[in-house]
């Protein structure tokens, strides 16, 4: 093929990715028949061919990235204040009755973390720089960040003012490989408001949600789709979300240390001591999550037509 074929070739390929794309979400805002927000209902997307009686040809794995900014709070403290950078920095107030809403990484090594109470906090970390609440201002930077996001793709699910999910299923061919956009969304985010985030990218939620949490901070992990299998295996149990301690423990005295070794055990014996728990860690320990993307749509398709307004719950599902 001459040069000028692979370009030819290579737009056409770009081309039909972004059809594909818009394609998919067109469909599945229709579904909603004119709401404010859609659902996306399975791991398989609109992806292919359009055959003659309208249906798609093969399905593909969905590319997810979970977007998490680091220690959100007090680096938006130390973004304001350079003379706060590489200082201990806590938030959460000045008095000894409130607890930590956030600790820089500094903190952070003194074993201060989130959700401690002041008092314990001052106790380990005595030097440490002490800081009300702006949650003005952290929304306001939030803001900034899904703005960014939204640049990339219209699949944002916003699950709390620092972190969000982000579908690129099926733009690969207009915005590159996932390795590429997830070093880009880093790039701009930090040159637009001087801070870092870690990313992780696999084919489902639950798994990208881990991902952005092995490497932090300002950490980029991929798990691709034909490496879950191997990563799942040797996953601590205590690292699958919803895990608390006493299920920990439970999960111990089974034998069960490693999220693969879940199913070496039998159902029975698995439902009986850990029940709905159970369910879900056998469906993870095999790769299936069935938790929903949700985000907003804002404006609506032109293409819908417009039913009654719909209240959607946005909400942190696992």
């Amino acid at each position: 093929m001459t040069h000028r074929g692979k370009v030819a070739v290579g737009w056409r390929d770009s081309l039909f990715g972004f059809f594909r794309f818009e394609l998919s979400f067109q469909f599945r805002y229709l579904a909603f028949r004119g709401g404010y927000g859609v659902v996306v209902p399975s791991a398989k997307i609109l992806s292919g061919r359009i055959m003659e009686n309208g249906n798609t040809g093969s399905t593909m794995n969905r590319i997810i990235l979970h977007i998490d900014m680091d220690a959100f709070y007090a680096s938006v403290e130390q973004m304001d204040n350079p003379a706060l950078r590489g200082r201990p920095v806590i938030v959460g107030g000045i008095s000894n009755r409130g607890v930590v809403s956030a600790a820089s990484y500094e903190a952070r090594k003194f074993g201060v973390h989130s959700a401690m109470p002041i008092f314990r906090a001052k106790q380990r970390c005595p030097d440490g720089v002490y800081l009300p609440v702006r949650m003005n201002r952290y929304q306001e930077v939030s803001r900034q960040v899904m703005e960014i996001l939204k640049r990339f793709s219209p699949l944002i699910e916003q699950v709390s003012i620092d972190e969000a999910y982000m579908d690129i299923s099926g733009v690969d061919k207009l915005l590159g490989p996932p390795r590429d956009i997830g070093l880009e969304v880093k790039r701009r985010i930090k040159e637009t408001t001087s801070l870092t985030c870690s990313i992780g990218i696999a084919p489902n939620k639950f798994l990208a949600k881990v991902a952005s949490d092995l490497e932090k901070p300002d950490g980029l992990t991929i798990i691709p789709p034909e490496r879950v299998p191997q990563f799942i295996e040797r996953l601590p149990i205590e690292m699958v979300a919803g895990v608390g301690k006493k299920a920990v423990q439970t999960l111990h005295k089974m034998s069960v240390l490693r999220l693969g070794d879940v199913r070496k055990l039998g159902e029975r014996a698995l439902f009986e001591k850990t029940g709905k728990l159970g369910e879900r860690l056998l469906k993870l320990s095999r790769g299936i999550d069935e938790t929903h993307l949700w985000y907003p749509i804002w404006p609506p398709s032109p293409l819908a037509v417009r039913g009654p307004s719909r209240k959607i719950q946005m909400t942190k599902r696992f």
